[in-house]
């Protein structure tokens, strides 16, 4: 008994980095549309009145960022050129007017190059050639500049020929080209290419609104209310639209690439494809499959996500994680872009992953690993027994693993050695 206990310890604190997410202090008291980190610091923006809509994280709680935004919402933070960016439908900030796009400078947000007479702005990209913006606004003289515009540090400009109606949701940097997508009658196909001077829409194109992009390991990954192709989720390869790896219940809200794992959140609750339970939240790794919730018991949806040293910060309209209150913004218990590994490991492929009846596990190690264990756990860390064989040649370990007898779901595992050293621990999907 002691033993199991020793060895359920050891699996649970492999797996601490995908343990759900906690509060933020209090919250925040409306909907968070904007999440950025600027100077190592939390910053959101959105639709909540206290603070007033933008606030900033001081480590134990939220607090204004200059006068805040007297009306409307803040849709998008972005920094750039080491300053922080706001845009939205906001037109006022204290005493000065800040029409839909502001910068903060030294403590004061400060209307951007006269800003935008009508619509919204709804987000940004950062790039060497400026600040792109985009969203359903048409600014007559003197910029003349429709739902897509560049600020050079200076003036606007018009990006591509103009969209005559409809809005622009998303933009992102794909092989060193511009995407745009949203839903504007000019593109009907919800995802364009700046070719040249011109926005020509992609093949394949979807049948409702783009929500978010985001570019990772070799594609565009599309998110929104569409179903087809792709159910909410698809992704753009060699020149076409296509569905991305997996399906989602309801619409994709937000995207967000790291090095290691593309996050995603929405209104979604489950995969229909891999039937995984994902309430409004998932990460997929490098591999591209499968959709893990990291833990995630959220009860609303995700609008806005932010990255900060391993951990993930997500924004919206839950207002609890499980039994635990949060309101509309959470960060990560742990950190969850990172899996920790021990260092006398060189590699470590685990295959095929989602498994049906056998999978392996093939670890290359610095010097030979002796007499190592390795656990399984279901879902809600409880050790489950399966047939392992074990085979080592030198510096090289192969797991072969019987999963038929495992009912279909998310499963961890977790290698330690004689010594009970935890040496790393991952997860896969039984199907």
């Amino acid at each position: 008994m002691k033993k199991s206990l020793l060895l359920i310890s050891f699996l649970f604190l492999s797996f601490t980095a995908i343990s759900s997410f906690v509060p933020m202090g209090t919250g925040l008291n409306g909907r968070v549309k904007a999440l950025v980190v600027f100077n190592n610091e939390i910053y959101a923006g959105g639709e909540f009145t206290s603070p007033s809509r933008v606030a900033k994280w001081n480590g134990a709680s939220w607090e204004q960022v200059g006068a805040g935004f007297s009306d409307g919402i803040v849709n998008a933070l972005v920094v750039h050129n080491g300053q922080l960016y706001a845009g939205g439908t906001f037109t006022q900030s204290g005493a000065n007017s800040v029409k839909r796009l502001a910068v903060l400078t030294g403590g004061t947000w400060q209307e951007v190059n006269g800003g935008l007479t009508n619509g919204a702005i709804n987000a940004f990209l950062s790039d060497a050639a400026g600040l792109y913006f985009v969203g359903n606004f048409g600014v007559l003289a003197p910029t003349n500049i429709s739902r897509v515009g560049l600020y050079n540090g200076s003036t606007f400009s018009q990006v591509g020929n103009q969209p005559a109606a409809g809005s622009v949701n998303a933009i992102a940097k794909y092989n060193s080209e511009i995407y745009i997508g949203g839903l504007h009658t000019s593109f009907p196909n919800g995802v364009s290419r700046l070719a040249g001077s011109t926005w020509t829409a992609l093949s394949g194109g979807l049948n409702n609104e783009v929500l978010t992009l985001a570019t990772f390991n070799g594609r565009l990954y599309i998110g929104g209310r569409f179903n087809s192709p792709g159910q909410y989720f698809a992704s753009y390869l060699s020149g076409s639209i296509g569905t991305a790896v997996y399906s989602l219940n309801n619409h994709l809200l937000s995207l967000m690439a790291t090095p290691l794992k593309l996050f995603g959140g929405g209104s979604f609750t489950t995969s229909p494809s891999n039937g995984s339970s994902i309430p409004y939240f998932f990460s997929a790794n490098i591999s591209g499959s499968p959709l893990f919730s990291e833990g995630s018991s959220l009860n609303g949806a995700i609008y806005a996500m932010a990255y900060q040293n391993g951990k993930v910060i997500v924004g919206g309209d839950f207002t609890a994680n499980g039994a635990t209150n949060m309101n509309r913004v959470a960060i990560s218990a742990n950190t969850i872009d990172v899996m920790e590994v021990a260092p006398v490991v060189i590699s470590k492929n685990f295959y095929p992953n989602p498994a049906r009846n056998f999978s392996n596990l093939s670890v290359e190690t610095k010097e030979p690993l002796k007499n190592p264990v390795l656990l399984i756990a279901d879902s809600r860390y409880r050790i489950v027994e399966v047939p392992v064989n074990i085979i080592q040649n030198g510096n090289h370990t192969e797991f072969r693993i019987s999963v038929s007898s495992l009912a279909s779901g998310q499963y961890f595992y977790t290698v330690i050695d004689e010594l009970g050293q935890n040496l790393f621990g991952d997860r896969f999907i039984v199907e």
